[in-house]
């Protein structure tokens, strides 16, 4: 585990592999911890299951540090109960005064008028994206990466929890923005990206990117 957090400092790109009960999730909550204080910028961590991202959002909490839990808008209701207080996106707009005023004003008429609509939907907005960009350290599932929202950011460091479990281009959303530095964490040797296709499969689908890049060489822990 201290070789792995040794090697993401030294390579652009880099593997933790490991089989389950290993310590990958506690190995990924050390490797950001020696992030935030290299003081790079914001910090990505993803994984292809809301699960697994719930369970890294559990474990950085619990390291203190400010977690933001990002589900786009659609999927809010995916957001699970049990996780930290503090870490939805709700908690970091809460306290624009603003947003409170129409809050309050919904509840007292029931009803915005489309004009007090539109304008508080605006404000949300702009507020998720002031949030977004904000949190030192920004948690979601990769798919969620590929949203509009999304991006409109760039990270200099992003981790990817359970990449041998992601299908390749799953993977590469949370890569495309603007990664300095890319530690995937995972294990070959277990299940795959689940294909259901078997025209995909048979065109290279099933072929994790963290497998190829083991393959090639990357270093690795």
């Amino acid at each position: 585990q201290e070789a792995a957090c040794d090697m993401i400092l030294t390579h652009t790109v880099s593997l933790v592999c490991g089989p389950p009960g290993t310590g990958k999730t506690t190995t990924v909550a050390q490797i950001v911890r020696l992030l935030v204080y290299q003081r790079e910028g914001q910090i990505l961590v993803t994984a292809p299951s809301n699960t697994a991202v719930d369970n890294l959002t559990h474990t950085l909490c619990k390291l203190g540090f400010s977690v933001l839990r990002y589900t786009p808008s659609s999927r809010s209701a995916e957001l699970s109960e049990s996780l930290p207080a503090g870490v939805s996106m709700e908690s970091f707009t809460e306290d624009s005064s603003l947003l409170q005023s129409y809050s309050k004003l919904q509840e007292a008429v029931g009803q915005l008028t489309d004009v007090d609509r539109r304008e508080y939907s605006t404000l949300r907005r702009e507020s998720s994206r002031a949030a977004l960009r904000s949190a030192a350290i920004v948690v979601c599932t990769c798919s969620a990466c590929g949203d509009s929202f999304m991006s409109a950011l760039r990270f200099n460091n992003v981790v990817v929890d359970e990449a041998g479990q992601a299908i390749e281009p799953e993977c590469l959303l949370p890569i495309r923005l603007g990664a300095r530095r890319v530690i995937l964490v995972g294990d070959s040797k277990q299940l795959g990206p689940v294909i259901s296709s078997k025209r995909a499969l048979a065109r290279g689908a099933g072929l994790s990117l963290f497998s190829r890049l083991e393959a090639v060489g990357t270093p690795s822990v």
